[in-house]
């Protein structure tokens, strides 16, 4: 970017008023009936006294003539403007005139008019006269968000003129790093200037956008004369302007890190003090900085620039050079990523989220402390996904991205149904967090409106809705609800099956205990046969694959009989992910459905994998297989990652139970639960998210299935939807099981940016289940990878 000339920036070398201290008097007294002692005090390019009188203190401020009138109005309609909106911020009151006028006129010898008004005086120590503290540094950034809230809303037709000490100037400013007389610093400072103007100002176009203070510096704020962690006042509003809203806090920010012995604790204190007043968004926090250290150059270029014209500056323009210098020396050391993580930090942010944009100096993440304190607080048995544990930091859409920035092809996650943070479901949880949070003892609207929304969308009479936190807890009273109304207690399960992890439902998740160690299966649970076709035992019939496989619920129903415990329930994931993503042939749930009925059983649908949409030709899974079960079990997806289970059921099943049992859970349909719950089915309803798993996953397999007939290892693809599974064998003469190579690509591909996962009783099933955001241009990037990594095993 090549840096504009400053030749055209406004008062670069500014000369104030010289009205003598006898004529300042005779006009305050003549035009606003003020008398008293008068002392004149520092200013950039205005002349300013101050009047001591028996009634109080005031400011008489005499306006540099080049000053447009329009600007000076600006600054007295804006003061006028937060006395009305915000009466307790600490800022000066305008004072009328004798005839009831904010402003007046008074003329110099040669003829010049200078615009003159009175503001009240603000008592208190300035800022750069006393010890710095921590609380003080955060009631300055409190003060200056609450000189922006009031703000809002406020406009002029000044707001946009030139002012030199708009950052966004930094460009023309650029020519000045040749008064740096320190080599080294000199060219840091060039490198974060051309980094800053070509990497952060283009993003300030999408960021909220405001008249600011503009100037909350250390000579601008006011601390209380007996109490030095307060902000007394707010002054000086001469460099307003209409900017980014994010400037006002890296104005004043960056201004307090002079002297400081830590300025990145400084930032962090001054930006927490604004945030616990105006919350900062994201990229704010991300950029602020930048902004701040351009703020700090800003100044130093200046200061140095008017020096080198007028060694005999006066002594306000010159005196901050050196904090300056050993400010920006500190912070350009430590670099930006590590300043932006701790201001995340201080503001409560989630752990640093890398825009994408590479930082200049960021390295490869190293991974090694965080997994130490992970092993040391959860566990080292707490299994962690791909060889290469994958330190996230930040999702969007389809997208992970690791802690140097680098996105990531997210294939494998179905929690965030709709995408990661989607926009629709973040703003319905904050605005719900922001109003009410509470249980469903008492009575609100939107777990209501869910459940009748949610059951709307199921086949008639399953219209009744228990809501709990998680998909084991939904499965967990699911099976609660079949033993309580049947008076039976066996339980009927598909061979390496998964619903789970509480106590009851664990004795029927047998996957997830694979190899010689797992337990024996419960006494009251019986295991049916997976009804697979690509190496079960009936997968050469499929005439009568469907018939025979489910025969096997004859067998344990039966046994459950003659042991006493009867059977209450079949509970079938739809996706039959952990047999193996299995493609099943119609009719195999009714008929297995069928026989558990006619003995006295419930059907339970699982669909915490494959509900909403996500099988693509219907919204439910159990909808594809045929059957309308007595009870659904929701979870994971359900509110998109917020912890929100469900149970579906009948009105009749509801009541028996609920007449029974006392079933409650405290935070099971919180509002804030609901409020995601409803914004999910908004996306997935106005994006065509159920029509796009159909196609884009219809694409996936055909794809796979093309790369299968070159490949060896791939024996089988298969799926539903947006949920597909690729079985990878040793050849495809014998079908052995291959989990090493299963491993190996999975890996492989992680270290590719795409990540999948892994399914099935052996390990060897390639899990390909993205989020139903997944779209073609997604798809086609998972093929092209997916094929270089196989290439590898060659």
């Amino acid at each position: 970017m090549t840096p504009e000339p400053t030749s055209n920036i406004r008062f670069l070398a500014p000369i104030p008023p010289q009205f003598s201290q006898h004529q300042a008097e005779q006009a305050a007294s003549e035009l606003f009936g003020l008398e008293g002692t008068f002392k004149q005090l520092n200013s950039e390019r205005d002349q300013n006294f101050r009047i001591q009188t028996d009634n109080g203190d005031y400011v008489f401020k005499i306006s540099n003539a080049k000053e447009d009138p329009t600007a000076i109005d600006f600054q007295t309609q804006s003061l006028l403007h937060i006395a009305r909106s915000d009466p307790s911020l600490p800022i000066p009151q305008v004072i009328l005139t004798r005839d009831n006028h904010p402003q007046a006129f008074m003329t110099s010898a040669d003829g010049t008019q200078h615009l003159v008004r009175v503001l009240s005086y603000l008592p208190g120590t300035i800022l750069t006269e006393v010890p710095r503290n921590r609380a003080l540094f955060k009631n300055v950034g409190a003060v200056i968000a609450q000189s922006g809230v009031a703000l809002r809303g406020f406009f002029h037709a000044a707001a946009g003129y030139d002012l030199l000490w708009d950052l966004r100037h930094l460009v023309k400013l650029r020519p000045l790093t040749i008064y740096i007389e320190d080599t080294a610093l000199r060219q840091a400072i060039e490198r974060d200037l051309d980094y800053t103007l070509e990497h952060i100002f283009p993003r300030l176009a999408g960021l909220r956008s405001q008249i600011i203070h503009n100037d909350g510096n250390t000579h601008n704020i006011i601390v209380s004369p007996d109490n030095p962690t307060k902000v007394a006042g707010l002054v000086d509003f001469g460099d307003m302007m209409h900017a980014p809203l994010i400037f006002d806090l890296a104005v004043s920010a960056g201004s307090m890190t002079l002297d400081s012995d830590d300025p990145v604790e400084t930032l962090c204190d001054v930006a927490a003090g604004y945030d616990s007043v105006c919350a900062l968004e994201n990229d704010e926090v991300n950029l602020l900085s930048h902004l701040a250290v351009g703020r700090i150059t800003q100044e130093l270029l200046i200061a140095a620039k008017r020096q080198a014209d007028d060694p005999d500056a006066p002594a306000y323009v010159v005196d901050d050079q050196a904090a300056y210098r050993k400010a920006l020396d500190q912070l350009l050391s430590l670099g930006h990523q590590h300043i932006r993580g701790r201001l995340r930090d201080a503001c409560q942010f989630p752990t640093d989220c890398p825009t994408g944009v590479a930082v200049p100096g960021a390295k490869e993440d190293d991974i090694k402390p965080l997994l130490k304190r992970r092993q040391a607080s959860l566990g080292k048995t707490l299994e962690l996904a791909y060889d290469q544990p994958f330190h996230v930091v930040r999702g969007e859409g389809v997208w992970l991205y690791d802690a140097d920035g680098r996105r990531h092809l997210d294939v494998y996650n179905n929690v965030p149904h709709v995408g990661h943070c989607h926009p629709h479901v973040v703003k319905a949880v904050s605005r719900q967090l922001a109003t009410l949070n509470t249980n469903t003892r008492y009575l609100f609207d939107n777990v209501v409106s869910y459940a009748e929304r949610l059951t709307a969308t199921m086949p008639d009479g399953l219209d009744s809705c228990i809501f709990v936190n998680s998909g084991s807890e939904a499965n967990d009273a699911a099976m609660r609800i079949s033993r309580t109304l049947t008076g039976n207690q066996g339980a009927i399960i598909l061979e390496d099956a998964y619903h789970g992890i509480t106590e009851s439902i664990d004795e029927l998740s047998p996957a997830a205990y694979p190899g010689p160690e797992a337990p024996e299966i419960a006494a009251r649970v019986r295991t049916l046969e997976a009804p697979n076709m690509y190496r079960g035992r009936f997968a050469d019939n499929p005439e009568n694959a469907a018939r025979l496989y489910a025969e096997s619920a004859d067998s344990a129903i039966q046994s459950l009989a003659e042991s006493g415990h009867g059977t209450a329930a079949f509970m079938v994931d739809s996706s039959f992910s952990s047999n193996g993503i299995l493609s099943v042939l119609p009719g195999y749930l009714p008929a297995v459905a069928e026989k558990v009925r006619a003995a006295g059983g419930l059907i339970i649908a699982d669909e915490v994998q494959i509900g909403f949409g996500r099988s693509g030709s219907h919204l439910w899974g159990f909808e594809a297989q045929d059957i309308i079960p007595d009870i659904v079990t929701l979870g994971k997806p359900v509110a998109n990652g917020i912890a929100l289970g469900v149970v579906v059921t009948t009105t009749d099943i509801r009541e028996q139970f609920g007449t029974q049992i006392d079933f409650f859970s405290t935070f099971g349909g919180n509002p804030v639960a609901c409020a995601a719950a409803h914004a999910v089915l908004d996306v997935v309803e106005q994006e065509g998210l159920r029509e796009n798993a159909k196609d884009t996953g219809d694409y996936i397999r055909a794809e796979l299935s093309r790369l299968a007939e070159q490949c060896p290892v791939i024996g089988d693809v298969r799926g539903q939807g947006l949920f597909c599974g690729v079985e990878i064998v040793r050849d495809k003469a014998s079908k052995e099981p291959a989990a090493d190579i299963a491993d190996t690509i999975r890996n492989r591909l992680r270290e590719n940016r795409v990540l999948v996962g892994r399914e099935g009783r052996a390990g060897n099933i390639i899990k390909v289940r993205p989020p139903l955001a997944f779209r073609r241009e997604h798809a086609e990037q998972l093929i092209k990878t997916f094929a270089d990594v196989l290439k590898t095993l060659e």
